[in-house]
């Protein structure tokens, strides 16, 4: 029931299910992975990407059930369009499409990007690393109320992404506690933390010859 459920939502936000499944499976799986990492992965500065200062690696995956929920979304705009009107449909589904999806966007960034985070490449990376250099960031109580406090309890969901969010701010609370140095938590207004790694956070350079780590190169003024 709740996969039914799960694939519904996501089709109604035009997103197949099973693709983004399998894609945040792996994004789990090698969390801030040079190599093996699929989303949150900036490009090497001697990189082609690097060069050009490109988007994150992504890789969809034939998966065509969940492509099928898109696609009777589709129709059924296509329908409503024709129904009542492009305009209409635009305004009270396109917009708040665009309104979510920027947002979605713009929250992830945050988890998972940070001017000092590394990157870490083979054979230097492991899964602990990777988890831990995720980012929680203060909400307010009402986003935290809308999202589940995902955005605020973001590494203890990466060290364990089976604790229900009802349990993860005394989850966050345990590892803080017993890990003071390795759960990151950046108090920085959300807006100053965007625009900080918005213009910021573009390739990374290895750090030493040898080196598996690699960080952040700002772009040029």
């Amino acid at each position: 029931m709740r996969l039914l459920w799960a694939f519904l939502l996501h089709s109604l936000l035009l997103v197949p299910y099973f693709t983004w499944q399998h894609s945040h499976a792996l994004h789990h799986a090698n969390r801030n992975h040079l190599e093996g990492g699929e989303t949150h992965v900036l490009p090497r500065a001697e990189s082609w990407m690097g060069r050009v200062v490109a988007g994150t690696r992504r890789r969809l995956g034939p998966w065509p059930f969940g492509n099928l929920g898109v696609l009777l979304m589709l129709l059924a705009l296509g329908l409503a369009a024709v129904q009542f009107s492009l305009a209409q449909v635009l305004c009270v589904y396109g917009l708040p499409w665009l309104v979510v999806n920027a947002w979605l966007v713009g929250y992830t960034w945050l988890q998972h990007t940070e001017t000092d985070i590394p990157h870490v490449s083979s054979p230097e990376w492991t899964w602990a690393k990777g988890a831990l250099e995720t980012v929680d960031h203060p909400y307010g109580p009402l986003l935290n109320l809308l999202h589940h406090g995902i955005g605020s309890t973001h590494v203890c969901h990466h060290i364990n992404p089976c604790i229900p969010h009802c349990n993860a701010w005394q989850a966050k609370a345990l590892l803080r506690q017993r890990f003071p140095d390795l759960v990151r938590h950046d108090p920085t207004p959300v807006h100053r933390a965007l625009w900080r790694v918005a213009t910021r956070c573009s390739v990374v350079r290895q750090q030493a010859p040898g080196s598996g780590f690699f960080y952040l190169e700002p772009l040029a003024p």
